[in-house]
């Protein structure tokens, strides 16, 4: 690309650190700017002073504006459900509060529209933005803002085709417009159910819109296209989620065990998330029903979950040990090599889970739930196993013959390592967008 002008890209984030989604956006920022492009990552929530990101509040910092979120910023210091916390959020947007009574998502954000003043010197060639949900954006400034300048939306859930949830956990309503939601709860939670106004809503707001759709997997994209965003989808691809192979690689299991302080005699199964007890995406009960299968046979056993805090417990005769997620993935990486196997027990995912390609960079055997994405990323019985989620006994009966056979682990994990050199090497992921942007550029001019 040497001697073509550099571009000028404005991304949008729920927040500038936190899970997957966010990894991605400020992956891509990042590569902007080490190409010697403008590049501007606007969040919903500014955690650490980062070169090149601001706050969408802090775009047009009006009184109102700043006045909402100081006491959004008081309500969040203090203990949930205070009467501290809930007068000030309710003073801070009485509006929201009428809203969540009645179960309507709010987008009560009208920073929103000023959404291209974070870009000085002139408008951005393109603005990406990736998870809308979390109390920061307003979608009607969505379709206006794609008529201005090309869009790029990277879909890491289902939140813009749904009455509320992230993800459908298997409940088809989506497709037809929602309503008698069996699940009010799913993140983002709601109180009552207005599911079948808010998915009406967000068909009216993205009317008009044109919009250029990336997504993690087949399977998300193909979703798309029996949804309300259908008629709006100007342009789709698929765009994996990639790792830092450089940092996930194989390593000495060994000395990764003494790093982390593990037993080297345990059978060590991982399992990674986002506070894995009460994720209601993963199977964290499944899990632990299989580890009681597996722990008489394969002592001493320990699952290490990633993700939560909590003293060590016994689930039969296994160890069950808690580990905070690090902000340095060198730690992960550890983990993930210190491991035996892999354990990825889930209800639905709309990609192949990262933590579950740093396994498989890492070499390591994995055993998954066949849900949603995952079998994009793994071929069953080739770079590691697949089980019908739900199902402890088919978990543990996996598990168990990768424990038993060091053949069929050193060959799922070889395979596995190689299909992450290949396909899940996150610089190739950010070229394919970095190309992308090029390509919707052109289309301005």
């Amino acid at each position: 690309m040497s001697g073509e002008a550099p571009l000028r890209v404005l991304h949008v984030s729920t927040a500038d650190v936190g899970g997957g989604a966010e990894a991605v956006a400020l992956g891509l920022h990042r590569a902007c700017l080490g190409r010697g492009w403008v590049s501007r990552l606007v969040v919903g929530r500014r955690e650490r002073d980062l070169p090149g990101v601001v706050a969408l509040a802090d775009v047009a910092p009006t009184l109102g504006v700043r006045w909402r979120v100081r006491l959004r910023d008081y309500a969040e210091r203090q203990t949930p459900g205070s009467l501290r916390s809930v007068s000030a959020r309710a003073l801070s947007d009485p509006r929201r509060v009428v809203e969540y009574l009645l179960g309507v998502e709010h987008f009560g954000f009208p920073e929103s529209r000023r959404l291209l003043d974070a870009m000085s010197g002139g408008a951005p060639d393109v603005v990406h933005v990736h998870n809308l949900h979390g109390d920061y954006f307003d979608l009607s400034a969505l379709a206006p803002l794609s008529r201005r300048v090309p869009l790029a939306v990277t879909l890491h859930d289902e939140w813009l085709m749904t009455g509320h949830c992230a993800l459908a956990m298997g409940c088809e309503r989506w497709r037809t417009g929602c309503g008698q939601c069996p699940d009010l709860d799913v993140y983002p939670r709601v109180r009552r159910d207005a599911t079948r106004f808010n998915w009406e809503r967000k068909r009216r707001l993205l009317s008009g819109a044109r919009l250029h759709v990336a997504a993690p997997s087949r399977w998300l994209l193909e979703r798309t296209r029996s949804s309300l965003l259908a008629p709006s989808i100007v342009d789709s691809r698929v765009v994996p989620n990639g790792v830092d192979l450089d940092l996930f690689r194989p390593g000495s299991r060994d000395e990764a065990r003494r790093a982390l302080g593990l037993d080297p005699r345990a059978r060590v199964l991982l399992f990674v998330a986002t506070s894995p007890r009460i994720n209601p995406f993963k199977d964290f009960a499944t899990l632990l029903a299989a580890v009681r299968l597996l722990a008489d046979r394969h002592a001493p056993l320990v699952l290490v979950a990633l993700g939560d805090d909590g003293p060590p417990a016994q689930v039969g005769a296994a160890v069950l040990r808690f580990a905070r997620l690090v902000d340095d993935p060198r730690g992960v990486a550890l983990y993930q090599q210190a491991a035996d196997v892999y354990v990825h027990a889930s209800r639905v995912e709309s990609a192949t889970p990262r933590a579950l390609q740093e396994a498989m960079a890492c070499g390591r055997p994995v055993v998954a739930s066949a849900v949603g994405g995952i079998p994009e990323g793994v071929d069953d019985e080739e770079t590691g196993l697949l089980v019908p989620s739900g199902d402890a006994t088919a978990l543990a009966t996996a598990v168990g013959r990768v424990l038993d056979d060091p053949d069929l682990a050193a060959r799922l994990g070889a395979a596995a390592a190689a299909k992450a050199t290949r396909d899940f090497d996150a610089r190739a992921r950010l070229d394919d967008y970095l190309g992308w942007y090029r390509t919707l550029a052109g289309t301005r001019r």
